[in-house]
């Protein structure tokens, strides 16, 4: 592959870091995604199957990681599962009502209305809010994390071949 192409593929991984951020953009797939099209491009010798395998996995963790830690950090607020689920739907809402800020006004608001509703009381509401905040803020930080590992693997892929 020449030098262009290999900027082309590294520019899309920017970007889908980028999305790990911003709600519109499915950021680990597009850095996924990237290196699979360079794979097909550039070819998959041993050095290109083993990065391959170790950016999937690297994607498929911390794609999961992003759902669990968050799950996992409300959850141990004492907050239930369909606090969480009711902040989905918030920020699901938030997005569309308000475009790319909305998603998070949306969540926050939703785990505040669900934890309003089960505990009926607003401090300790805005207690499980505050967690899924930091919840979600952590899943954010995996997600680019795991962004970041898989564009490195990616250059040592491009270095090694």
């Amino acid at each position: 592959m020449d030098t262009f192409g290999i900027f082309l593929i590294g520019l899309a991984m920017v970007v889908g870091i980028a999305g790990t951020i911003l709600p519109f953009l499915p950021g680990i797939p597009i850095v996924w995604a990237a290196a699979l099209v360079y794979g097909v491009v550039a070819g998959f010798g041993p050095v290109g199957w083993t990065s391959f395998a170790i950016i999937t996995a690297l994607g498929v963790t911390g794609m999961v990681a992003a759902f669990a830690v968050p799950q996992r950090h409300v959850q141990a607020g004492g907050a239930p599962f369909s606090t969480t689920v009711a902040g989905v739907i918030g920020g699901i809402i938030g997005f569309v009502v308000i475009p790319v800020i909305g998603i998070v006004v949306g969540a926050v608001a939703g785990v505040l209305v669900a934890e309003r509703l089960r505990t009926r009381d607003w401090s300790r509401a805005w207690t499980s809010t505050k967690r899924a905040i930091v919840g979600f803020g952590l899943g954010a930080a995996v997600q680019i994390t795991a962004g970041l590992l898989m564009m490195g693997t990616w250059i040592a892929w491009v270095i090694l071949d």
